[in-house]
């Protein structure tokens, strides 16, 4: 588990060999977050201008 609680100002990385991972962020953080675990099917959401929301429903 992690919290960033202000701005990143350089990259960040965060892995685990086996386990998972919660990051708690400010909420209007501006990063680019590539997230992926093996053995799941994958959902790639790309745009060069704009934003992207994840909506649980």
């Amino acid at each position: 588990m992690v919290t960033m609680d202000k701005q990143l100002t350089k990259d960040a990385k965060l892995t685990t060999s086996g386990g998972s991972i919660t990051a708690y962020l400010i909420p209007d953080v501006q990063v680019d977050i590539n997230a992926s675990t093996s053995g799941e099917q994958k959902l790639t959401l790309k745009t060069s201008g704009g934003s992207i929301n994840i909506i649980e429903i």
